[in-house]
């Protein structure tokens, strides 16, 4: 029971400034989550395109690998034979994108 005018006090300055504590945490952790929120939304923004790059570029290796295993079976009329490109070329493709 509070029966000293200190307690009284006290629970009287309790009730007027834990209103603005609790908007004071409120807006502080609404301003974090808000900015992670944006900055995971620009770094999604900007892995789309490179992902779309480094996949062409892997499709292009599979094609010449398929190529390269096609003409070592014998079957030189294969849609994706390359005579004048290496597998180095298409591992310096892929690297250049990073």
């Amino acid at each position: 029971m509070c029966t000293t005018t200190t307690d009284i006090d006290f629970f009287k300055f309790l009730a007027v400034i834990s209103p603005f504590v609790s908007a004071f945490l409120t807006g502080l952790l609404t301003y974090y989550f808000t900015l992670k929120t944006k900055k995971f939304d620009i770094l999604y923004q900007n892995k789309i395109p490179a992902f779309k790059e480094i996949t062409s570029e892997l499709i292009e290796l599979k094609k010449f690998c398929l190529g390269r295993v096609a003409y070592f079976q014998g079957n030189e009329v294969s849609p994706y034979w390359e005579e004048n490109l290496g597998v180095l070329a298409h591992r310096t493709s892929i690297t250049e994108i990073f």
